[in-house]
């Protein structure tokens, strides 16, 4: 199939749907655009490795040359573990929506797609409130841990569906969507902590102390080695 009837037949998909369906389907677009755009700030200019899938302690071992050329920064280390015991400040959270995450399988709510695997219902509030909980889901450790080059080496994707049907009925036909929306908020919350929290200090003890406190220390040294090796695209 040409480029160019491809470009018709997207055309008149659209515009076989009504104006809910309009700002889902732009909606969904528009945030995967922002996602790519914020990974792109989040790199150096210039790029000199592109990391294959797999974990980060995988990657850090298969590049050991980084313990050798990085050995001894991290001698204020020890400073920061006598401090750890002191009250941080409070900051705001991000949305927990911790009353989808308490739902039982009889009080799940139904998101309703189009044939196209666009989310058309049950209205715009409740598709918010989803993507809202996907978000929730994509900034957990426990379920999406960044200590990953890239979301495609992120495990257990099938438990993460089960999770997610646990909570929603879905169609599988929704699958596709579910998975882009965890995809991209996984990238802007990784490129996020980078920026936040390691790009703003110049050194471990620095960065150790202002750790995102949602990210278990171990996995947090984790990404402070392997983003300080430097240009790398994720």
């Amino acid at each position: 199939m040409s480029t160019s009837t491809s470009n018709v037949q997207s055309k008149k998909q659209h515009q076989r749907m009504n104006p809910f369906q309009k700002r889902q389907f732009t909606t969904i677009i528009g945030n995967q655009a922002k996602g790519a755009m914020s990974e792109q700030i989040c790199q150096k200019k210039k790029i000199t490795k592109k990391c294959p899938s797999m974990s980060l302690d995988n990657f850090l071992n298969n590049n050991q040359e980084y313990e050798d050329e990085h050995e001894g920064e991290d001698e204020h280390e020890g400073e920061y573990e006598q401090e750890k015991g002191e009250t941080s400040k409070r900051k705001r959270g991000k949305t927990k929506c911790l009353e989808a995450h308490a739902r039982s399988l009889e009080d799940r709510m139904e998101i309703i797609f189009n044939e196209y695997g666009v989310p058309i219902g049950p209205d715009q509030r409740t598709f918010v409130q989803f993507s809202n909980f996907l978000g929730t889901m994509a900034r957990s450790s426990d379920f999406c841990p960044l200590v990953y080059t890239n979301w495609k080496a992120v495990p257990d994707k099938d438990l993460i569906w089960a999770y997610v049907k646990q909570k929603y009925i879905i169609p599988d036909v929704g699958k596709k969507v579910v998975f882009a929306i965890l995809n991209d908020a996984w990238r802007r919350h990784k490129c996020a902590i980078k920026e936040e929290h390691f790009s703003k200090y110049k050194t471990t003890y620095e960065r150790l102390k202002n750790r995102p406190k949602d990210i278990p220390e171990s996995h947090f040294k984790e990404l402070i080695r392997y983003w300080s090796l430097g240009n790398i695209q994720d």
